[in-house]
């Protein structure tokens, strides 16, 4: 039971990870201090930190037993 809950965790992890961009656009394009290249390249540099930060979650859960058996 305990593994069907951090497999499920994962799982939506492993989406979100794709969805971050669609995400952080939105946020930063709201902001009307900076131009408009300027949110958008800020958006994506936040939003491959976070990406890059829920893959390494991600492959930690995947690999919580090792590589095999």
């Amino acid at each position: 039971m305990h593994d069907k809950i951090i497999d499920f965790i994962g799982e939506s992890l492993w989406v979100l990870m794709f969805c971050t961009p669609l995400i952080t656009l939105p946020v930063f394009w709201r902001k009307k201090s900076l131009t408009k290249t300027s949110r958008i390249v800020f958006a994506l540099l936040l939003a491959a930190c976070i990406s890059f930060f829920l893959f390494l979650v991600v492959i930690g859960i995947a690999f919580r037993d090792g590589l095999g058996p």
